[in-house]
């Protein structure tokens, strides 16, 4: 629903505020079990995120082999105009948390039986362009909010 939320927003706030919609922005930090979301269907393919993350896909009732969040199919997301790709086209600027990228890329490397450094490595290499690697959820927030960003959970 993150992705739901931040396209609420850019698409309600310029007449709410009564400003240019280039006058209002997002930020969009995932963590931990939200880093599926950064990557492409060639990394959700060969580590088999669906099944790691107990990401469903919606079309195929299984456990999703592709990114269902990007490049949307019919019936993937509510609203489709809220994919990553999309967002990411708007200027949302997306934040990957390191301490969270670090810890399931490790999880995932052991269980593979791969070297950590190596899947870690992949996954950065599997991100969508434009999105970035932060030191930590946390950490990217607070810059944010320094920066004069709102912070808004919605659940």
């Amino acid at each position: 629903m993150v992705l739901v939320y931040a396209w609420a927003y850019l698409s309600t706030a310029p007449q709410a505020y009564a400003v240019q919609e280039s006058d209002v922005g997002a930020v969009i930090v995932l963590r931990r079990f939200g880093i599926p979301l950064a990557f492409n269907d060639d990394t959700w393919a060969k580590y088999k995120l669906g099944e790691i993350f107990s990401i469903t896909d919606p079309a195929t009732k299984a456990p999703a082999t592709r990114n269902p969040f990007a490049y949307v199919k019919p019936g993937d997301l509510p609203i489709p105009d809220a994919a990553v790709e999309k967002l990411v086209a708007h200027n949302v600027r997306f934040g990957v948390c390191n301490l969270a990228l670090t810890s399931m890329s490790n999880a995932v490397a052991h269980k593979m039986g791969m070297k950590p450094e190596d899947v870690k490595k992949e996954w950065i290499t599997g991100m969508f362009p434009g999105l970035q690697v932060v030191p930590s959820g946390v950490v990217a927030i607070n810059g944010a909010q320094a920066r004069g960003c709102s912070y808004c959970f919605a659940s």
